[in-house]
Order: C-alpha cells, then structure tokens, then sequence
C-alpha cells in the first residue's frame, strides 16, 4: 500500500492514492483517499473521497465525496458534499449536499424501515 503521510502545513505536489496528515495542503495534484485530522486545502487538484475533521478548501478542483465541518469550493466541481455549513463561490457546482441533521434524519429513517418494515412469510 502506498501511503503518503503529510504532517505540519507543508505544501505538497503531485499525488497518491492516500494522503492522510493533520493539516493537508495539496497543490495541482490528488489521490484516491486523502483525510486531514483538521483542515485540508487543495489547489488545481482533488479525488475521490475527501475527509477533513474541521474545514476544506477547494479551488479549481474536485471530488466525488467531500465530508468536512465546512466546505469552501472555488471554481470546482464535486459531486456530494456532507458538511455542516457549504459555500460554493465562482463557477463552482455540486450535485448532492447534505448537512448533518439531514443524515441523522435518513438513518433514523432506515433503521425504523428495517426494524419494522420487514414483512414475514410462513
């Protein structure tokens, strides 16, 4: 497995399939998984699923899945977005943004379904 760790604030290239750090700078470059213990700023790049415990920024890039407190997307394109406060500036699109007491809600949702929803045949 390929990891790259980014410890600090240091400001980073290229890419790889992980990049996990405490704060993640990522400069026209991207991965399959990169997560933040805090904050996470990609510029000209992105990747499948990004995760950050507290903020994201976005400029000129994307991802298919960002999850994060706050997401700033500049100029970008992402697909779903799952934070509790999103601003999309300039250009930016997202197809899906869901806030956290949206989820709550959908997962309260299908455990009732499952637990009384299920139907018994003899």
């Amino acid at each position: 497995m390929d990891e790259h760790n980014v410890e600090g604030t240091d400001a980073r290239s290229g890419g790889g399939p992980f990049t996990i750090g405490r704060d993640v700078h990522i400069d026209r470059g991207g991965g399959a998984l990169l997560i933040a213990r805090r904050d996470m700023h990609v510029s000209r790049g992105g990747g499948q699923w990004l995760v950050a415990v507290r903020d994201q920024q976005i400029e000129q890039g994307g991802g298919a899945l960002l999850v994060s407190r706050q997401v700033r997307v500049t100029n970008g394109f992402v697909g779903v977005v799952v934070a509790g406060r999103v601003t999309l500036e300039g250009t930016a699109r997202a197809l899906v943004t869901l806030s956290g007491p949206v989820l709550v809600g959908a997962a309260i949702g299908f455990a009732v379904g499952v637990l009384f929803g299920r139907r018994r045949t003899a």
